[in-house]
């Protein structure tokens, strides 16, 4: 129910955050388009003055038109001079003609364009007729006369294409600048919303994670409790049975009554063990556990734990070795916790094997940095894949023989070794494959004690 809920908001927070990047993802693009160089140019209009190139256009005109008019009435005789006004005129038409910044908004009216096209036909006329001038007398000084009279006509269509394309581009303008702050409105309200839900998501995303983190602090408050009480009411049983175990043993016995007080003293001893696992579980559960730091040596450790497994092995048909590696052995750490460590792995080890071979390879290299000190317990057995390896450590897990066999105890034994492994400064690795078997490393550091208790390290070999 806890993981659910966790799932079910970190799921809605998902989606708040992508409509999030989506809104600020059209946020951006809306900026870029109104701040585009375009979007400027159509606001600030055309930095040329179109009225300006007009009045250029007509005093031109009129310059032409002047020059013309005297030389009808003999008052000027420099045809040259008339030619270079009528190329100024000509000049100016080309400005206003063609498309550019200073003309964009004038052509996006029809007047403008159909003018643009009236006069573009009087200049072909004009210029056949400058081609024949003066040769062709008084006729043609009039023809260009009325010509001209046209284009002086075009100056006030200019000016009304010219305001109306300034009013439409000025109406355009207030359109977009009110269509862009309406846009700017909606959509900050929009982003104030989704960041105001956002916050709201994640204010409640952290009030079920707390109440989920409460829960499972209660539910392993309560895992503790129950395991403590279960442990504290099974072993003044055990220990009445130790006692009279114990007693019955001391008294004259037959070979069979012999062999059944035997076989409950072997079952007493297991019991203990598993006992002792479940507390130092708890006790690593609590960061309660004590270490009691001394030099020890490590190949003792080995033999002890050797000779105690190899009648369990026999009876399995499996052989037993310990492979000394180096020769030094001795180290500081907590000689009870290693024993533990080394008795669990190969325990487990027999357990989960039926043939071949369970051995333990042990030694100190001085030249290892960091974690000199290794123990390597590997079988024969039935082995496992890499998804039942991630759980190997976890508490109450049980590997099963093929055919679903269930195995005796509970699961605590290798979780008890991840966790001395790691309170006595060291790591734990498992290589496994099925049918193949299982080997577990454990590598130690050559002092687990406090830093002002130091010993020589060992010279490498």
């Amino acid at each position: 129910m806890i993981d659910f809920s966790i799932r079910r908001n970190a799921s809605k927070l998902k989606y708040f955050t992508f409509a999030l990047v989506m809104i600020l993802a059209l946020w951006l693009i809306f900026l870029v388009s109104i701040t585009r160089q375009q979007s400027i140019y159509q606001l600030v209009g055309p930095n040329d003055n179109p009225y300006w190139n007009a009045a250029q256009f007509r005093t031109a005109a009129d310059d032409f038109q002047a020059s013309m008019f005297r030389y009808a009435l003999n008052t000027e005789h420099d045809t040259q001079k008339l030619k270079f006004d009528y190329e100024i005129l000509v000049s100016k038409y080309f400005i206003i003609s063609q498309h550019s910044d200073s003309t964009y908004f004038a052509y996006q009216q029809p007047l403008y364009a159909t003018t643009i096209e009236k006069l573009r036909e009087s200049f072909a006329r004009m210029d056949a007729l400058m081609d024949r001038f003066p040769q062709g007398g008084p006729a043609v000084t009039q023809s260009i006369l009325d010509e001209l009279g046209h284009v002086a006509l075009s100056y006030d269509q200019f000016v009304k294409a010219i305001g109306a394309a300034d009013i439409k581009r000025r109406d355009a303008v207030l359109k977009n600048a009110l269509r862009d702050r309406e846009i700017l409105l909606y959509s900050n309200i929009g982003v104030s919303l989704l960041y105001l839900m956002a916050l709201l998501m994640f204010a409640r995303s952290a009030r079920n994670f707390e109440k989920a983190y409460e829960t499972a602090r209660q539910v392993a408050h309560t895992k503790q409790v129950f395991l403590g009480a279960i442990n504290h009411e099974l072993r003044n049983p055990l220990q009445t049975i130790v006692s009279a175990t114990e007693n019955i043993s001391h008294s004259p016995l037959d070979r069979e009554a012999m062999l059944a007080v035997l076989n409950i003293d072997r079952a007493v001893k297991h019991i203990e063990t598993h006992m002792r696992d479940l507390t130092d579980f708890l006790k690593l559960d609590t960061n309660k556990i004590s270490l009691d730091i001394e030099e020890i040596d490590l190949a003792e450790i080995v033999s002890r734990a050797a000779r105690k497994f190899d009648a369990r092995a026999a009876e399995k048909g499996l052989r037993l070795v310990a492979t000394q590696e180096t020769s030094a052995t001795s180290f500081i750490s907590d000689e009870q916790r290693v024993q533990q460590i080394v008795d669990n792995l190969v325990e487990n080890s027999i357990k989960y094997s039926n043939h071949g071979l369970v051995e333990i390879r042990y030694g100190i290299d001085g030249r290892a940095q960091g974690f000199p000190v290794h123990v390597e317990i590997s079988d024969e057995g039935i082995g496992m894949d890499k998804e039942k390896i991630r759980f190997l450590f976890s508490p109450f897990f049980q590997h099963q023989f093929p055919g679903n066999q269930a195995m005796p105890g509970y699961g605590m034994g290798l979780a008890v070794v991840r966790g001395l492994v790691q309170v006595l400064g060291g790591k734990i690795a498992v290589e496994s494959e099925p049918g193949k078997g299982t080997a577990f490393r454990v590598l130690l550091p050559y002092e687990s004690g406090p830093p002002d208790r130091r010993f020589a390290q060992p010279d490498a070999e």
